[in-house]
């Protein structure tokens, strides 16, 4: 079989998940042919360690016209006898075979408004309909969970049941060496990694902070992910808190830095709204 794999977000933070599937669908030493599509600017991201896996540029970004347009022409022109689709975000164009991966709802159920309201309120309104569209199309739904697998029937109500997989992610044994983060070593903190999209509730967490910290005058908060819009409305938030002082965005952190943070932490702080993996 000639299978493609969409790994669009490969770099993101969701994109663990597409690069520890093709990391280890390298080691079943099958006989497919594997192509694995991912942005330009990812295209030294992974690179494969057998011959039946290829690396393809398909720059297409989600929710833009040349995706539904563009990519749907790629593969058709790929003749894939499957396509797994590693996010919803896929053309409706395109009528082959497919598996597809829903990690959560929360696009669907929480709003995530940046700077253009207007834009993004119609982004949600195509995914909202895409998503109904691609849980119907594909043969099979993958989910990390059972409870994403019941908020995905909820939302279609319709029975697709059968083919909805709870498919559990797998621990993995870091392999990077831990890397020093000079501002905090020898500090005591407790800290956050990911994105800061609203659901992620981060603005609760200064506030809690901002207390905790009246009794704890020397703890500190570490925030580590990839700065956008969602993290400078954050560092506001922190100004007004009046917690600046004590409060680090580091952006965007290696893995062996992540692995230090875990590793000398007091605690790792989460308090979004929802996650997939409850």
């Amino acid at each position: 079989m000639h299978i493609v794999i969409d790994a669009r977000i490969i770099s993101s933070s969701t994109g663990r998940y597409a690069e520890r599937l093709l990391t280890y669908l390298e080691k079943q030493n099958d006989n497919h042919e594997y192509t694995v599509l991912v942005l330009k600017k990812d295209v030294d991201y992974w690179k494969p360690t057998k011959s039946n896996f290829r690396v393809m540029v398909a720059d297409f970004p989600n929710y833009s016209f040349s995706e539904q347009l563009g990519f749907a022409l790629l593969l058709y022109r790929l003749k894939a006898d499957l396509v797994h689709f590693c996010m919803p975000q896929q053309p409706l164009l395109y009528f082959g075979k497919r598996v597809t991966t829903v990690h959560d709802l929360t696009l669907v159920y929480f709003d995530n408004v940046d700077m253009n309201p207007i834009i993004y309120r119609i982004r949600k309104f195509i995914f909202i309909r895409l998503l109904k569209n691609v849980v119907r199309r594909s043969r099979a739904i993958l989910t990390p969970t059972q409870y994403v697998k019941d908020e995905i029937i909820k939302f279609t109500k319709e029975s697709y049941a059968d083919k909805i997989v709870p498919t559990h992610l797998a621990w993995d044994e870091a392999v990077a060496e831990p890397e020093v983060i000079p501002k905090l070593k020898g500090k005591k903190f407790i800290f956050f990694v990911g994105n800061a999209f609203p659901y992620k509730n981060l603005h609760r967490i200064v506030d809690a902070f901002s207390e905790v910290r009246k009794t704890n005058p020397d703890l500190e908060l570490v925030f580590a992910g990839k700065k956008d819009y969602f993290y400078e409305q954050l560092e506001k938030h922190i100004k007004a808190k009046g917690v600046e002082v004590k409060t680090h965005i580091l952006g965007f952190i290696s893995e062996g830095e992540k692995r230090w943070l875990f590793r000398h932490g007091q605690a790792y702080i989460i308090a979004s709204f929802s996650e997939g993996f409850h």
